[in-house]
């Protein structure tokens, strides 16, 4: 046990202003044996000294160092330390996971700094590579490891894809590697909420998404027990009231749904909760299975609208309609249930009328409540997605190298925001990123509940502008709001004091919560709902607690024209 080499996960930074845990990582950190292998976890978004304290450990020889790159702030993170150890530690084995480099691998190979990808879901393909390396053999001598691409000859060899495995197979999530409390903290529906992921995957094909091109186009999941298990066992422990859900897709089995929201109401519904869904699964779901997960106390829901258009919702290969959409906020409102729908806007050939339709049925949606949160992202066309010939057809191409990647331009790109796209240049382009601007404002005053962040005064201002702009269609320009946001902003923290979170952000991101000692009476700050994070490659976690699931069946509605079937692993 004293003679155990090191092996090494590294979380770039990536902080947002909800803070998770490396999920990603510590879902292949659990195919690490103790009994040989010493795993550590380093977290960029938490650790001050991330980097120096990665050198240091890379000083021991430890076996390999693993990354998790995700596209946007995590690209130039990742290659600097890897950059580093190569320098200092040019034997070290260095491998990245995650969306970035299963989507770009030229890109990441080329830099000579990073020895293997792994693409898709990487614990079993983790623990094949852990296995190689510690039986001494080189990256010159990997063969046959199912998931993996590395450079050889000058060429990058793609071994065959590795189809996603029956979460029951894996160990527990370790998180004795991590200090989960720095991880629990305030949401909009909860005082101390974790990040906590369920299933694996999604089951739909939508042409924008890399999800099916990196992982396929299945889905597996814990049952309801051992959810509901978990969840309890996060109250217990660590205080908690609340679960954000990261599942790229929750909804996918109502009857394993109905499960989780029976065993929390039968625990006394200890928490709030929200996940992500799909239009076409929940307007098939029952009334009853409504009325049990409102009880359960799930209090949001996200689901993607992507757009006002059917003919574009078609060329996405969305199994909605514009009608279904619209169905869905019927059933939100008869339940206390906020509704959160995203928006992929600038599709081409048109992304003008594209954006028409899609602003006419947010207005739709925000006349049938208020409180309905919005979040609009500008077509970010992947490779290997459905719809990614349409985009090059239309004049677009990415940087084929990582260099081209850093520029700032694309930097925006990774985020899924202002991309450098040719039918979006100009005009159209910055309308849609002043509207993703007073979009994000709107939803601070109407489904965030932002007197706790700015104050009452500036929450009413920001309130009367936002109205004013809605009733003039007007969208461009929204400085007046970002004025009255960090006024308020300013104000509060003279007035109540705040603590940064440690790390190396930003000055305009430090300042995220408050312990509750030094909070007033009942005035604790709520974040911003959670977009949700895709964790493709290293990724995501699974729960820790319960019993294996037993099988169960999937009832799925079929399409018209009955050719669209989603693939469920039992």
């Amino acid at each position: 046990m004293l003679d155990r080499r090191k092996v090494v996960f590294y979380q770039p930074y990536c902080f947002d202003g909800f803070p998770r845990m490396p999920l990603p990582l510590m879902a292949v950190a659990r195919m690490v044996d103790r009994e040989q292998f010493d795993p550590v976890i380093i977290d960029a978004n938490l650790e001050r000294d991330a980097l120096d304290r990665l050198l240091r450990v890379a000083a021991e020889q430890p076996v390999l160092v693993g990354m998790s790159v995700m596209p946007g702030d995590q690209v130039p993170k990742a290659f600097e330390a890897s950059r580093l150890l190569k320098a200092r530690f040019p034997g070290l084995p260095i491998i990245w996971g995650g969306y970035f480099p299963s989507l770009y691998p030229e890109s990441c190979l080329e830099t000579g700094v990073v020895d293997v990808l792994v693409k898709g879901y990487g614990e079993q393909t983790f623990s094949e590579l852990l296995a190689h390396y510690a039986a001494g053999r080189s990256s010159a001598d990997l063969a046959d490891i199912a998931g993996t691409l590395y450079k050889r000859d000058g060429k990058i060899i793609a071994e065959r894809k590795r189809p996603l495995q029956d979460l029951n197979r894996y160990p527990a999530l370790p998180y004795d590697l991590v200090d989960v409390p720095r991880y629990v903290a305030p949401t909009w529906h909860a005082k101390r909420s974790v990040f906590y992921v369920s299933s694996q995957g999604c089951p739909y094909g939508c042409g924008f998404c890399a999800i099916p091109a990196v992982g396929g186009r299945k889905w597996t999941a814990y049952s309801p027990e051992r959810v509901v298990g978990d969840a309890l066992f996060f109250a217990a422990e660590h205080g908690v009231d609340g679960v954000t859900f990261g599942d790229t897709e929750f909804f996918v089995s109502e009857e394993r749904v109905r499960g989780i929201a029976e065993g929390l109401i039968a625990a006394g519904s200890p928490i709030t909760w929200w996940a992500m869904g799909t239009i076409a699964r929940l307007v098939e779901y029952q009334e009853s299975t409504w009325r049990l997960m409102e009880q359960s106390r799930c209090v949001g829901i996200f689901v993607g609208a992507e757009s006002g258009s059917d003919e574009t919702l078609k060329v996405m290969g969305k199994p909605s309609t514009v009608a279904d959409t619209i169905r869905l906020a019927e059933i939100f409102n008869r339940h206390k249930i906020l509704p959160e729908f995203s928006f992929v806007l600038g599709y081409p050939p048109h992304p003008e009328k594209d954006v028409a339709a899609s602003l006419e049925l947010i207005r739709r949606l925000r006349d049938m409540n208020r409180t309905t949160h919005f979040i609009p992202h500008v077509y970010t066309p992947l490779p290997d997605t459905g719809n990614y010939e349409l985009a090059t057809h239309n004049r677009f191409a990415a940087p084929t190298t990582l260099e081209g990647w850093l520029r700032p331009g694309w930097m925006d790109f990774g985020r899924m925001h202002h991309p450098s796209t040719p039918w979006l240049e100009g005009e159209q382009g910055r309308f849609l990123h002043d509207f993703e601007r007073f979009i994000d404002y709107s939803n601070r005053v109407w489904a965030n509940r932002a007197p706790g962040t700015v104050g009452p005064i500036a929450s009413r201002l920001l309130k009367a502008a936002c109205v004013l702009r809605w009733n003039a269609n007007f969208f461009r320009y929204p400085y007046e709001l970002q004025l009255i946001w960090k006024a308020g902003r300013a104000v509060a923290r003279l007035l109540e004091g705040e603590i940064p979170i440690p790390g190396p952000r930003p000055p305009w991101k430090r300042w995220r919560w408050r312990p509750k000692s030094q909070t007033k009476a009942g005035r604790e700050r709520p974040l911003r709902p959670s977009r949700g994070d895709r964790h493709i490659g290293f990724m995501p976690a699974t729960p820790p607690f319960g019993p294996v699931p037993a099988e169960a069946e999937v009832s799925v509605p079929a399409p018209a024209d009955g050719k669209r079937r989603l693939d469920v692993i039992q």
